[in-house]
């Protein structure tokens, strides 16, 4: 759901969908259940057919959502109420997305956490500021939360199999589960 003061009352949640190799789908669902269409992606690239290596995140802040496109480097942007793409930035093997209380996006790129403090010029997004947060003690990040204080929490699906939890300036804290890969 849209967290902030600009976002769409009557949409319970945000689905985020690659039903065709070179097209995303962004759908609303509203709090009666039905749904409805927010936006198309086309993207330059071809996806992958398996969903769990697309790597795609969502993230949606103020009427604003932003999707990782690891196929084609670049984080989108869409405008929810005009239903719109409005542009993209350049990042690195972008996957986990995820928007803090002020406004700034955390995004996986790489081997790296970043924070990215976002601006609109002339409707459209810019990176005013990117800072690497977590740059190591993981081996293979997926996805990322914030909580309220403002933790980072990332999987890591590498050998450990763990959630990592650190600090707002990227410290380590602590791990979540036991490590030794997939259990189940």
């Amino acid at each position: 759901a849209d967290i902030a003061a600009k976002g769409q009352p009557d949409i319970f949640t945000y689905l985020l969908m690659a039903n065709r190799p070179d097209k995303l789908r962004l759908r609303g669902i509203r709090r009666n259940g039905t749904g409805v269409e927010i936006a198309e992606h086309k993207t330059r690239g071809e996806m992958p057919r398996e969903p769990a290596n697309i790597g795609l995140a969502l993230a949606i802040r103020n009427g604003l959502a932003a999707i990782s496109v690891p196929v084609d480097d670049e984080i989108v942007f869409i405008d929810l109420e005009a239903g719109k793409t409005i542009g993209s930035i350049p990042l690195a093997a972008p996957r986990g997305l995820c928007f803090n209380a002020a406004g700034q996006l955390f995004a996986i790129s790489g081997a790296t956490v970043v924070r990215l403090d976002l601006g609109l010029k002339a409707g459209a997004p810019f990176v005013r500021q990117s800072q690497p947060i977590v740059a190591s003690h993981l081996e293979a990040r997926y996805a990322l939360a914030l909580d309220a204080k403002g933790a980072i929490y990332v999987t890591d699906q590498g050998k450990s199999h763990q959630v990592k939890v650190f600090s707002p300036s990227g410290a380590p804290v602590r791990a979540i589960g036991r490590p030794g890969g997939l259990q189940l």
